[in-house]
């Protein structure tokens, strides 16, 4: 309830109503005949004052916010409205009303928060994408050394920790465009073993010889549909929030079951459903959690590091990634008892999708390389050019159109970065299809496919292929794109 109240010329309180006491606790009669400014933060009272004055004289004032003073001697942020009480033509006092801005300022909070988050978002994007480019240079030529290297040999060994370290550094790169959105998943059906068994190694580095992890498997786990990168980046979130939890050491158990929910179980979780599911379980030894945090915990933009260290956005990314695989997620923990989390996903009855095996293969087509980043280029120049193909490069699209224009021959493939000074990756395409309509059309991309619309034309017919990218990759997707049949571009990705 507003206070709506009447002073006299002099500034002294003449009439409150009821919303007086409920919002400042004071009792409305102890205040009548006293003077205004006891009720108001000395720091503000010159603001207050000021305002009264240009209202006495019968000047239009604006709205006020200051600090009011409590029964309880807290202060409260308030917003103040005067006007000029004229009775015959004469200013004979104040008329006024105090509104309490607590439930603004916390949706003025937290509008800053989301734009703070929109904000750290199109930057995490960004960064993502430039590191990407620098990861696609270190694992491409590590790649590249490792194939010309006897194995087993100490340089190969070598190799591979340099290609472990920047996989690391691409689970980052996953998590920030997780965060910014960008990251389109691609969804795969999966054994949920396969993943967390190819992360063992990883997770021991990470999280230190203090921390005894224990992994429970189990052999007759069913699969599940999932993008395989936001699977990793589930449990790594797990992990590092439990190593938090853990300064001084302790457990961390990861476990996979296959569990059957009854109804019961569906009417308590009511995102939930009862049948089978597939389970995974992180559980550890940490500091817990009170039930306040708990309540609050996968909220996208609450952070348990103000209370003991952990991380609130990886959980948030956690039960988004866990809710659009089709999922649910539940936590319990108690101070002093650890946490546990349990995913549920539901089982799958389709084969686990292959991985390839085969060996790239070159050819003799003409390529058209579009990418600003020179490490990247190089490397994409070199491969291809390795396994038999021309390649016309170029480190941006005005410089691409030129060698496109001067080539007398046939160009196969335009091979070109998303994001580029000048135009935009889909621009340069677009402009190339004008002048050659049967060229086929690979981008690279940082991001994801969602970032065409922000860079110019969506050209149809086209492919991704996202970095960072290996040798043989880049090669089997030159390879796949050479290999469609020419002629009017389709629409498939």
């Amino acid at each position: 309830m507003d206070v709506i109240f009447a002073l006299s010329p002099e500034g002294v309180v003449t009439s409150l109503n009821q919303g007086f006491e409920a919002m400042l606790g004071w009792p409305a009669e102890e205040w009548l005949g006293q003077p205004y400014e006891r009720l108001i933060h000395p720091d503000d009272l010159p603001k207050a004052r000021h305002l009264i004055a240009k209202a006495l004289e019968g000047e239009p004032v604006p709205v006020l916010r200051l600090r009011a003073r409590t029964a309880s001697g807290a202060n409260r942020e308030v917003e103040l409205t005067v006007t000029p009480e004229v009775r015959d033509g004469k200013v004979v006092g104040i008329l006024g009303i105090v509104r309490d801005m607590a439930e603004q300022i916390k949706l003025e909070d937290r509008l800053r928060q989301v734009q703070k988050f929109e904000a750290m978002g199109r930057l995490a994007g960004g960064v993502a994408h430039d590191f990407n480019n620098i990861l696609t240079a270190v694992t491409g030529y590590t790649d590249l050394m490792a194939s010309a290297v006897p194995r087993p040999s100490q340089l190969w060994e070598d190799l591979q920790e340099i290609r472990e370290a920047a996989s690391r550094a691409n689970a980052l790169t996953r998590q920030l465009l997780a965060f910014s959105q960008q990251q389109a998943p691609v969804p795969q059906i999966l054994d949920l073993n396969a993943v967390v068994g190819n992360l063992q190694k990883m997770l021991r580095r990470l999280l230190g010889f203090d921390v005894d992890l224990v992994f429970d498997l189990d052999e007759t786990l069913g699969t599940i549909k999932a993008d395989p990168g936001q699977m990793e980046q589930v449990i790594l979130n797990l992990a590092l929030n439990a190593r938090e939890a853990m300064p001084d050491g302790g457990r961390l158990l990861i476990e996979t079951r296959n569990a059957e929910l009854d109804e019961t179980y569906a009417q308590a979780h009511p995102r939930a459903g009862g049948g089978p599911y597939v389970r995974l379980t992180v559980r550890d030894t940490g500091l817990g959690m009170s039930p306040e945090t708990l309540s609050q915990l996968l909220e996208p933009l609450f952070s348990t590091k103000q209370h003991n260290g952990g991380a609130g956005l990886g959980l948030a990314l956690v039960h988004d990634i866990v809710r659009h695989s089709g999922g649910h997620i539940t936590a319990c923990s108690e101070p002093g008892h650890g946490s546990t989390f349990r995913l549920y996903f539901p089982p799958v009855h389709e084969p686990i999708s292959p991985l390839r095996t085969t060996e790239p293969m070159g050819g003799t087509e003409t390529i058209l390389l579009a990418e600003h980043d020179p490490a990247v280029r190089g490397l994409a120049r070199r491969v291809l050019r390795e396994h038999g193909y021309t390649v016309l490069d170029a480190p941006d699209g005005p410089t691409a159109i030129t060698r496109a224009k001067a080539h007398q021959g046939p160009i196969h493939l335009l091979l070109a970065d998303v994001v580029m000074p000048g135009p935009s990756g889909p621009q340069l395409a677009g402009e190339l299809r004008a002048l050659r309509p049967e060229t086929h059309v690979l981008f690279l991309s940082g991001r994801s496919d969602s970032a065409i619309p922000d860079h110019g034309v969506a050209v149809p017919g086209t492919h991704f292929l996202k970095k960072p990218f290996s040798p043989d990759g880049l090669l089997r997707k030159v390879r796949e794109m050479l290999d469609l049949p020419t002629g009017p571009p389709s629409s498939s990705q």
